[in-house]
């Protein structure tokens, strides 16, 4: 941008709703060798919805009912609450 390299940092709230994890956008900034800076309002409110992300966590092994979601740095931690789950293999 500008002649510069510059990265794009999307701050947002990550949240279950509907056993599916959504990642919502709620602010933008560009940085780079000058600092770090906001964008217009104006063109924020376009490219934030850019960045909104629904993730299925898919088909489990098991029946999983999924409680909550957790950010840790690299990944996404989904807890969820299992009953009368079966393990198979002998027991000796």
């Amino acid at each position: 941008f500008a002649g510069q390299q510059t990265d794009i940092v999307v701050y947002g709230i990550v949240s279950l709703a509907q056993a599916k994890i959504q990642v919502t956008p709620k602010r933008i900034e560009l940085g780079n060798s000058l600092g770090s800076n906001l964008l217009a309002p104006s063109l924020q409110s376009q490219l934030l919805k850019l960045f909104a992300v629904s993730l299925d966590p898919g088909k489990l092994p098991v029946a999983i009912t999924p409680t909550a979601v957790q950010v840790d740095p690299g990944s996404l931690s989904l807890k969820g609450k299992a009953t009368n789950v079966k393990l198979s293999g002998a027991v000796g």
